[in-house]
C-alpha cells in the first residue's frame, strides 16, 4: 500500500500489539519513543506503520512485513539515510 494507506483500528492494534503487547508506549528500533494513542500523528511522540521491506520492492501488507516505527525515522528510512537493511525489521 502507498503512503496514502488509511490503516483500520484493528490493523493499527495488531501491529502495535506484535512488537509492544498491551503496553500504551515503547520505544521503536531506533530507541525512539513512541505511544500508542499517538499513531498517525506527527506529534513527539508520534508513529506510523512502516513496511519491512517496501511495496515497490516487492513487500507485502503481511503483519510479519510491518512494523511499528516514528513518523521521522519512518521518513529517514523511507530516504536511506539511517542505513537500515529494507528486507529486515530494523
Amino acid at each position: 500500500m502507498s503512503n496514502q494507506v488509511k490503516w483500520t483500528r484493528e490493523q493499527v492494534d495488531k501491529v502495535w500489539r506484535r512488537k509492544f503487547g498491551f503496553q500504551s508506549a515503547g520505544y521503536d528500533c531506533y530507541g525512539t519513543k513512541i505511544v500508542k494513542s499517538n499513531f498517525g500523528k506527527k506529534t513527539h511522540n508520534g508513529w506510523d506503520i512502516d513496511h519491512i521491506k517496501p511495496t515497490i520492492h516487492g513487500g507485502t501488507d503481511d503483519y510479519d512485513n510491518l512494523q511499528p516505527l516514528h513518523w521521522k525515522n519512518n521518513r529517514q528510512v523511507k530516504a536511506n539515510k539511517k542505513g537500515c537493511k529494507r528486507d529486515e525489521p530494523c
